[in-house]
């Protein structure tokens, strides 16, 4: 037997020893990642880079770069990693991810807006407080019920909550629908930061 082979039936020995084979196999069957397994897909992290951090948005924001134009650059990555989920034909299964990115964190108008506010007021009481100094609310509100991103949060939210209960019912047919609308409201988000954009 060469030295190579011992070592590997030594290193085998002292995992059953210590039954590190036991902890493996039991996470493996853990309740938590079956959880994932079966109601989250993580996107593949060519798209993930691509998506623009706070940290990064605020290095671009202290270059001067335009609030306006990073974010329509969000959507647009957005957008793109849509039309990569509509072709794998299980999209909902991305939506945690998608939700848990696309808050006013990673917003540039968000972030400007909520810096400016609180120059003026001293702090920022209420999510709708900043939106009152967004230019983007002069055509839809975010913070708004029924606004594009309202209606965008409601079907990534109710997408991965029905995944993760499973005691709510939702035909294929709604899934699809919703799936559907998602794109129109996302188009209609980098529809009106262009309007923004041309002004």
């Amino acid at each position: 037997m060469n030295s190579l082979f011992l070592m590997i039936i030594g290193l085998v020995n002292k995992m059953l020893q210590l039954d590190l084979f036991g902890d493996i196999m039991s996470y493996f069957e853990s309740d938590d990642l079956n959880i994932w397994v079966d109601t989250h897909f993580p996107l593949p992290q060519t798209l993930r880079n691509k998506l623009i951090s706070k940290e990064e948005i605020l290095l671009k924001l202290s270059q001067k770069e335009n609030p306006i134009e990073l974010s329509t650059q969000k959507w647009v990555v957005i957008q793109e990693i849509v039309d990569f989920i509509t072709q794998k034909g299980s999209p909902i299964f991305y939506y945690k991810e998608l939700y848990d990115y696309i808050g006013f964190e990673t917003c540039a108008l968000c972030l400007v807006s909520t810096e400016h506010y609180i120059k003026i007021h001293g702090s920022v009481k209420y999510a709708e407080d900043k939106c009152r100094v967004c230019p983007l609310a002069a055509i839809d509100r975010c913070t708004a019920e029924f606004s594009n991103f309202d209606r965008i949060i409601r079907i990534l939210y109710c997408g991965f909550s029905y995944l993760e209960n499973r005691h709510e019912t939702m035909s294929d047919e709604e899934i699809s629908n919703n799936h559907y609308l998602l794109i129109e409201y996302i188009g209609k988000m980098i529809q009106n930061l262009e309007i923004l954009q041309s002004k």
